[in-house]
């Protein structure tokens, strides 16, 4: 899947980007666990061809790294804690998660307001990685997952709760 992104021309393209395209290969042809590393490089060299061949990508779209997850979670946890003040302070979202909103992360992000689609991915319970489609003008996530049997419906639901 991720190697049909690193043609030939591509790896000659850029030496130090080309080190690490090829890197991702290597591992992709042993067949081993993707880390977030390597789940990360993949989809900057995808974010990259994007913005280089725009004809061939969803443009109303932003592919998002293994670590928006993450701060989502975090931020879920911060606010269930400020719901329970009893201050009247306004929620404030840490400055990483807002960054992923304007586009200034992840590498060639783009900012939310030109997108009805975010694609993230996640790792659930730390050993599954699945896929999310995020449509904003709907509201609604769509997950992709090549093994739905790995992870129970229940897991699946306490983990996404605070997406």
């Amino acid at each position: 899947m991720f190697a049909d992104f690193f043609t030939p021309e591509k790896l000659e393209e850029d030496a130090n980007k080309s080190i690490k395209a090829k890197y991702l290969l290597d591992l992709l042809n042993k067949d081993g666990w993707l880390t977030r590393e390597i789940v990360n490089e993949a989809l900057y060299h995808i974010r990259d061809r994007a913005l280089k061949f725009p004809n061939l990508f969803q443009q109303d779209c932003s592919i998002l790294d293994c670590y928006f997850c993450q701060f989502v979670q975090s931020a879920h946890g911060e606010w269930q804690i400020h719901a329970q003040s009893p201050k009247n302070e306004d929620f404030k979202f840490s400055k990483s998660l807002l960054k992923y909103v304007d586009g200034s992360t992840p590498e060639f992000s783009k900012s939310w307001k030109e997108c009805r689609y975010l694609c993230a991915p996640c790792c659930a319970i730390g050993s599954h990685w699945f896929s999310m489609k995020i449509d904003l003008e709907d509201q609604t996530i769509f997950i992709f997952d090549s093994l739905k049997s790995h992870v129970h419906k229940a897991e699946l639901e306490a983990f996404m709760k605070p997406l």
